[in-house]
């Protein structure tokens, strides 16, 4: 019995509950952060999957800087072609001619 008895009764419910906060961290910071990342992950897929399945358009939008007002938006079949749409529009833009990006439907700007 004695004092050495009472220092493991002590240490041993000090690992217990260490054990326990750890445990709990790792739950909290870890775990449930990844599985919300899978879930996230799962959702973009499904709807990448989806356009991909119903062959609906992508838009590519764009505009001269962050400052710019009017925004100028195309629409453009396959995940692929929106690159090149992208590129040639930006390339456009830098040269300072009209984009008129090649298989890429423009869209008329609201209002």
């Amino acid at each position: 019995g004695g004092l050495g008895a009472l220092v493991l009764a002590i240490g041993k419910w000090v690992l217990i509950v260490l054990g326990i906060a750890v445990a709990a961290a790792v739950t909290i910071f870890v775990l449930l952060p990844g599985l919300a990342y899978l879930v996230e992950l799962a959702i973009v897929g499904a709807l990448i999957g989806w356009r991909k399945l119903t062959g609906r358009p992508w838009t590519v939008r764009a505009r001269e800087d962050r400052d710019a007002p009017n925004v100028r938006e195309w629409q453009v079949s396959g995940w692929a072609g929106t690159d090149r749409v992208g590129a040639e529009v930006a390339d456009a833009l830098a040269r300072g001619v009209e984009p008129r990006p090649r298989d890429a439907e423009p869209l008329l700007p609201p209002g």
